[in-house]
């Protein structure tokens, strides 16, 4: 399964998961963001993985360090800075 699949087989289930962490019921998501969350969060990612996804990216990039919580100047980080306002009371 790839992680598109993935998100349109769960889209509701994992909208559910991410408004309740931020604890905004209404917040707007699309399908970078539901990733993003899926590469950063360990509960989403297990999930995902256990369904089939990243078998083939891990394959397709073999011979290099892959992390689920790489990060690059595209991709947001959606865990990390849920964690900084949580622990801090500030915002990101």
């Amino acid at each position: 399964m790839t992680l598109s699949e993935f998100i349109d087989a769960n889209r509701g289930e994992l909208d559910a998961i991410i408004r309740r962490e931020l604890d905004r019921p209404n917040f707007d998501l699309d399908d970078d963001a539901r990733e993003d969350w899926i590469n950063n969060d360990p509960g989403l990612y297990e999930w995902a993985t256990s369904e089939g996804c990243f078998d083939e990216e891990e394959s397709e990039e073999e011979g290099e360090d892959w992390s689920p919580t790489h990060d690059n100047a595209t991709h947001t980080r959606p865990v990390e800075r849920w964690r900084i306002r949580r622990t801090t009371g500030g915002g990101a």
